[in-house]
């Protein structure tokens, strides 16, 4: 997606108007601009310029490569999204680890080393094979809120990461995308932000920006089947 549309920039695609996400929802932005300095694959950067061309901020195909491969290498479909378990970098976020298992067989107590993980609702630890995994923001009522959330992650945004996840997602990715360490701003992208989204939303990948956020694993979770079924998710 954004490397073929970083390609057609640099053979003259026209470049999109300026977007962002406000609130959830997606607003273009007034009086500003992208701009091109020069070739992106000759290390020329993207812009978001103010009418005026003041620079309000850039990015270069590197950070613009790095997002891509976070995007899509960690997101899953609509049919795998279960096989997240297996991430290592998720079983880190949710403290998935081998414990030792109580059962009791034929009256008598008997105990197994297993993988386990907490229900990130509840907190219970049960093995993992009991534990579902629940879309997060699948049942939004604002379809951008699970974008939104990537976006935030990574330091897309001008709120800045609160929890756990978002801290660790921040700090192993915040640099290779050109992110930035926000402080508690609007829930709004920040300029960073708006190039990005603008070169996906602008050139005909919404829906598939939409698709893999909903299912990447910043918006998928471990909950227990108590959990799962109170929270009315259909897995």
């Amino acid at each position: 997606m954004l490397t073929a549309v970083c390609s057609q920039i640099d053979n003259g695609l026209e470049l999109p108007k300026p977007y962002t996400i406000h609130n959830f929802s997606v607003e273009q932005l007034k009086n500003s601009r992208l701009f091109l300095t020069r070739a992106l694959a000759k290390g020329g950067a993207l812009q978001l310029q103010k009418s005026s061309g003041s620079v309000l901020g850039q990015v270069q195909l590197k950070h613009l490569t790095a997002f891509e491969n976070f995007l899509v290498d960690k997101s899953k479909t609509k049919d795998s999204y279960r096989d997240i378990k297996a991430d290592a970098e998720w079983q880190d976020i949710y403290d998935y680890a081998v414990r030792e298992v109580r059962y009791l067989q034929n009256g008598h107590e008997i105990r197994k080393l297993e993988n386990t993980v907490p229900c990130s609702e509840c907190g219970v630890i049960l093995p993992a094979k009991l534990v579902s995994v629940d879309h997060q923001r699948a049942q939004a009522r604002d379809p951008y809120e699970a974008v939104y959330k990537i976006f935030k992650a990574v330091g897309y945004t001008e709120q800045g990461q609160i929890g756990t996840k978002a801290r660790r997602v921040f700090a192993d990715w915040g640099e290779q995308v050109g992110g930035r360490d926000s402080g508690s701003g609007q829930r709004t992208l920040n300029s960073t932000g708006v190039l990005v989204f603008s070169l996906l939303y602008g050139t005909g990948y919404k829906s598939n920006l939409k698709q893999l956020s909903m299912h990447h694993f910043v918006n998928l979770r471990p909950v227990c089947p108590h959990c799962n079924s109170s929270l009315g998710c259909k897995l």
